[in-house]
């Protein structure tokens, strides 16, 4: 995620992390067995955010597809808010999603990685059935937000 921390922010009284909109997503690949630090092959694709990883699997054609929701937004304002301006946190809110698929190909000369959209769904905490784990599948479960209850009255 696109987050910053530095000692003279942390003397001026700002939070220990913060959200730095200059900042692109860093994805680090690692190989599955016997991994040294320069085996990590870094990607990166522009100002985002994901938390959650719903699967990622070693496709025959030796690329890793790593699937996830994904929003350009900062997901967790109150715990990660942008540096100066602090936004009010509401956890109700919904923050748009996109649940993407983005190839890593370790042979690649480029970093820069574009993900594909596979769903528009607006949700979150993605989880695959553990049998299929680590492997390609065909059913993703995930907790989403619902548009038509946008008005249901809100804890206080």
């Amino acid at each position: 995620m696109p987050l910053n921390c530095r000692l003279e922010d942390l003397k001026k009284g700002d939070p220990h992390f913060h959200w730095d909109d200059n900042l692109p997503l860093y994805i680090g690949l690692l190989p599955r067995r016997n991994p040294k630090p320069e085996d990590c092959k870094w990607f990166e694709y522009k100002n985002s955010h994901i938390v959650h990883v719903g699967n990622a699997f070693d496709g025959p054609d030796g690329v890793v597809y790593m699937d996830a929701p994904l929003t350009h937004v900062n997901a967790m304002v109150k715990p990660f808010p942008k540096k100066k301006a602090l936004v009010p946190y509401d956890p109700f809110a919904p923050v748009p999603h996109r649940y993407v698929r983005f190839e890593l190909d370790p042979r690649s000369e480029t970093k820069f990685v574009e993900p594909k959209v596979l769903a528009e769904v607006n949700g979150e905490y993605p989880t695959v059935d553990p049998r299929v784990a680590t492997r390609d599948y065909t059913h993703v479960f995930m907790a989403c937000f619902d548009e038509s209850q946008k008005e249901v009255q809100r804890r206080p």
